[in-house]
């Protein structure tokens, strides 16, 4: 059995529940659904934690590896509770895969019905629903009735959004390769 602490934390209901991972079936069913509420899981391992402590006590620059140890946790932890950071996480997954690039290529110029979207993808409807969800989800697109077919359109916000965050992101960055100062 391995000794793990288990911290849940959520953008609607800020708490912490902490856990032995005794039963596994029981705990796994409870992470599921936390999950699918929007909950962020991390587990923290006590041998893991010692592992990168002691390799972070050979890294250059690293006088208290404890201390570097939480304030690099505190970091992560800073990082999953961005709201807007969450958001670009959510576009960039759902941009990560050619089918959807090639969904949201083909709405740039018009709206287009799902059976439009399947001649240009050369999928079955479930696979091109599918991929359209996952835009729908990530607010990429939007979708409404047309007499009895569904079109979609491009949602500029969210774009937009993303391109501000990344050119902030840019601009922000202080650690660019072959910029390092010496």
């Amino acid at each position: 059995m391995i000794d793990r602490k288990v911290i849940i934390t959520g953008d609607i209901d800020k708490y912490r529940y902490e856990s032995r991972l005794i039963d596994t079936f029981k705990t796994s069913a409870l992470l599921y659904e936390l999950i699918t509420r929007g909950h962020t899981i991390m587990t923290r391992n006590p041998d893991r934690k010692a592992g990168i402590i002691k390799t972070l006590s050979k890294c250059e620059n690293v006088l208290d590896p404890e201390r570097h140890y939480e304030d690099l946790m505190k970091k992560k932890e800073s990082f999953q509770n961005n709201k807007e950071k969450e958001l670009i996480k959510i576009i960039l997954e759902a941009l990560g895969s050619s089918d959807r690039l090639l969904i949201l290529d083909a709405l740039m110029e018009k709206d287009r019905c799902v059976c439009e979207l399947e001649a240009i993808m050369e999928k079955a409807q479930a696979s091109v629903s599918h991929h359209l969800k996952i835009l729908e989800d990530a607010g990429l697109i939007k979708g409404w009735k047309k007499g009895k077919f569904t079109h979609y359109s491009l949602v500029k916000p969210n774009f937009e959004r993303l391109a501000e965050f990344t050119n902030r992101w840019i601009i922000t960055t202080k650690n660019w390769f072959g910029e390092i100062p010496t």
